[in-house]
């Protein structure tokens, strides 16, 4: 019956989709909001000039689901320049955003805002909508009492997730990202899951400066979001660096965080290197810091559970001409919980089926899969609150099953599967989550 019951909700689930479509779009003024106004939900906007100069002087509501890349085998990343008061503002569409460079700078002239806000009208009833970033590079964003490259205010950010990976951030104002939570009354639910994994980020300056600022607006809020920082490198923070207080549920790994308070002659502004505490939410579980590595900050670390935490020198290679990669006689090589060096691999990290944090979600989480489309690879995370049997199948539009990815006993946490598709013909296919009496399904699409 169970079978019968997934392939009934994946013919309805198909007889709703359309199949999505590259627009593409060579460099030029206006180009991406002209092909956004166009665009259905899913389709994939692409950039196709190398090094080309995309130029968006209106704010772009993003009020459904869209992907904005760089088009495969550029040789040089197209440049989004935000000119004016530009942003892509999220209301109530999703925005993946690949491959691309977004400089607050234009020919010399800075620009006056920051390329991404979240922002949802006290209408919206539902959060399933995010925010991912990968393989980008955010730099020259000097905006004078700005809020973050990745902006919320406390009452509107009732996101599904933000998930930033293998970006690097360079010469900001204030944050890299900006957060609050907020309270459940008023929305149904802040963002439930952020991911920072695998990003390079350097010279954060002004009396604000730092690398993150997530806060909970409501500190009795039964919506605890789920927060996991992975090799992470930040050098050159003004005031502090990553700044997570009174959250909880946060695991901070496998991350160097050096030079808090970097030309500060004012030493009263600068904090902690690494700052993430449980605070004093009943709702929220403790938090960790684990394999980490501080160096040159005034405070070093403050959270709930503190592991393997080094002070020493990280030994980067050549900060000068921006690598920081390890050298071999750094304590930081091969330290990481996953045997890797400590902080940003500017080769990426491996994928494959494993277990990223040490938090316990209060409840089973199936996200959807990232890049989607996707061609020939994706990643899938699931995230459950309590050891259990766990299946994660993939179907096709037929409700066949092509393959399973799981098949087994798996403790509680989150977890990122790899999914490779090389072998199937493009189109849209199904996952499913099955633990217990908890089954999910959501679609993806493979592209050739």
């Amino acid at each position: 019956m169970k079978s019968r019951s997934i392939l009934i909700v994946l013919f309805f689930a198909f007889l709703t989709i359309t199949s999505a479509k590259e627009i593409e779009v060579a460099a030029g003024q206006g180009g991406i909001g002209n092909a956004y106004a166009t665009a259905e939900a899913g389709d994939i906007i692409v950039l196709t000039t190398s090094g080309g100069e995309y130029i968006e002087t209106s704010t772009l509501e993003i009020t459904k689901d869209i992907t904005i890349k760089a088009k495969d085998g550029l040789e040089v990343k197209p440049t989004i320049f935000t000119a004016a008061s530009f942003t892509f503002s999220i209301t109530t569409g999703g925005l993946n955003v690949d491959g691309i460079i977004f400089n607050g700078v234009f020919h010399g002239n800075p620009i006056t805002a920051y390329p991404f806000k979240i922002k949802t009208p006290s209408e919206i009833n539902s959060n399933d909508f995010s925010l991912r970033i990968n393989n980008c590079e955010i730099k020259n964003f000097i905006k004078s009492n700005g809020k973050g490259i990745f902006s919320s205010d406390a009452t509107k950010s009732p996101l599904d997730s933000i998930i930033v990976t293998n970006t690097i951030f360079d010469n900001i104002t204030a944050y890299a990202i900006y957060l609050k939570t907020t309270k459940k009354a008023v929305y149904p639910g802040s963002y439930k899951y952020l991911k920072w994994e695998n990003c390079l980020i350097t010279n954060v300056f002004g009396d604000d400066g730092m690398v993150c600022f997530i806060e909970s607006a409501d500190k009795e809020s039964t919506d605890v979001p789920t927060i996991f920082i992975n090799h992470i490198t930040a050098m050159g923070m003004r005031a502090r660096g990553i700044y997570v207080p009174d959250v909880g549920g946060t695991v901070i790994q496998n991350t160097i965080v050096a030079d808090v308070g970097a030309g500060n002659q004012d030493s009263s502004l600068a904090s902690y290197a690494i700052l993430a505490t449980k605070g004093t939410n009943p709702n929220a579980v403790s938090t960790t810091v684990q394999n980490c590595l501080i160096w040159e900050s005034l405070k070093s670390v403050e959270a709930d559970n503190v592991i393997g935490l080094l002070n020493a020198d990280p030994m980067f290679a050549d900060t000068a001409n921006g690598d920081y990669t390890l050298l071999s006689s750094s304590p930081g090589k091969s330290a990481g919980t996953d045997g890797l060096d400590l902080g940003y691999i500017p080769s990426g990290l491996p994928t494959s089926v494993e277990k990223t944090d040490l938090n316990i979600p209060e409840n089973i989480i199936l996200f959807q899969n990232y890049p989607n489309p996707f061609n020939p690879t994706t990643n899938i995370q699931f995230a459950i609150p309590q050891n259990g049997f766990v299946t994660l199948k993939v179907f096709n539009v037929l409700g066949e099953e092509v393959t399973e990815l799981i098949n087994k006993e798996l403790v509680s946490g989150t977890y990122n599967v790899n999914f490779d598709a090389s072998k199937l013909t493009s189109g849209i296919y199904f996952y499913t989550l099955t633990s217990g009496n908890y089954v999910q399904t959501k679609k993806m699409m493979l592209l050739e």
